[in-house]
């Protein structure tokens, strides 16, 4: 082993030691620790008592939200600073340790053979790209002279895209998927039912009014993974059976109607964050006029729906009828629209409701 200069020049100086008593001395190339305790075992190179090593880097490696693109490389300076010229590095001395230590690679391929005074090389770590959801801690650890250097890194991928459709009417549960904390919710009722036109002998006294259109009402609310909301889609207005007399029916002056309900029904969806909803639309409920849109209740964005058409009758048996009313707002799936009126049967009843709730989007 090559000794630095300046220990060779205090080695050189004489010994005075009495001609009775004098010994030969001889240097070995190791000798006990000088603190003490053995912590690394054993004796220690002469060259490590001379040597001053340090390891500097960042200790937060920062945020990623997609590991292909971006694995949070962190660079660590390995320096010798001792008085010695250094020992022989080798990548094994060099290792991970802590909860979040399987998380990361670790390349210590820079730091091979002797670091002389004032001498440096690099060690890297970096997320693995299989890296868990989450903070991870870990420390980068130089086995020979334990010094240390700890350091973190956080993987927080976005949350998932996606959307719940419900257009069948009837009750359902939508639990919030994991990592999605907050959630988008359109809601529609559904449209409301019509009559049917009726005629006494020869003569029309009335003709049948359309249903009105369902509301509509959306907002966003802040959720948390695993929570419950109930959802229900209202159905669609009933519409008058036809024939006369009908075992089924009410009249209202001139104009037949089911007996079961008319309007829309109400669509909504309640949970933790809170509750949103829409009313269906109405059934005509005056001789020729057409039915009221239901409304919209509890979102930031709230809406009416469209009138049922109005109906009228004329002479020589001359007479129009109802259109069904728009929902407040148009969707691919023609939910909320009212049901149109008829003369003698035949008209089919409003559209049922509808809910979506979208989140990543």
């Amino acid at each position: 082993m090559r000794l630095p200069a300046r220990l060779l020049s205090l080695i050189a100086l004489p010994l005075l030691v009495p001609a009775a008593s004098a010994q030969q001395f001889t240097f070995d190339s190791t000798f006990p620790a000088p603190w003490g305790g053995q912590p690394f075992g054993g004796a220690q190179p002469l060259s490590s008592m001379f040597t001053d090593l340090s390891i500097s880097g960042p200790s937060d490696l920062g945020t990623t939200t997609d590991l292909s693109a971006n694995r949070l490389e962190g660079v660590f300076t390995i320096q010798e600073n001792g008085l010695g010229d250094g020992r022989e590095f080798d990548p094994s001395d060099f290792g991970l340790e802590g909860p979040g230590a399987d998380q990361f690679e670790i390349d210590a391929s820079g730091c091979t053979g002797p670091l002389a005074s004032g001498q440096a090389c690099q060690v890297r770590v970096r997320l693995r790209a299989d890296a868990a959801e989450g903070q991870h801690s870990a420390t980068l650890v130089d086995r020979v002279s334990g010094r240390r250097a700890s350091f973190s890194g956080t993987y927080a991928p976005p949350p998932p895209r996606g959307e719940a459709i419900y257009s069948t009417p009837g009750n359902f549960t939508f639990v919030v998927p994991a990592r999605v904390t907050s959630i988008t919710i359109e809601v529609w009722g559904g449209g409301g039912g019509s009559p049917i036109n009726h005629c006494f002998g020869q003569r029309c006294f009335c003709c049948a009014g359309g249903g009105g259109g369902g509301g509509y009402a959306a907002g966003s609310f802040a959720v948390r993974a695993g929570e419950t909301y109930a959802v229900t889609v209202g159905r669609g207005g009933i519409a008058a059976e036809p024939g006369w007399p009908s075992p089924n029916a009410v009249y209202i002056g001139h104009m037949m109607l089911a007996l079961d309900p008319q309007n829309g029904g109400q669509s909504m969806v309640s949970g933790p964050a809170g509750t949103i909803g829409a009313t269906g639309g109405q059934t005509p409920n005056a001789t020729n006029a057409g039915g009221v849109g239901g409304t919209g209740w509890g979102g930031q964005t709230m809406a009416a729906g469209g009138a049922g058409g109005s109906a009228f009758s004329g002479n020589k048996g001359i007479f129009v009828i109802g259109q069904g009313g728009r929902p407040a707002v148009d969707n691919p799936w023609n939910a909320g629209h009212g049901s149109t009126g008829s003369f003698m049967g035949g008209n089919q009843p409003g559209n049922p409701g509808l809910v979506i709730i979208r989140w990543g989007q």
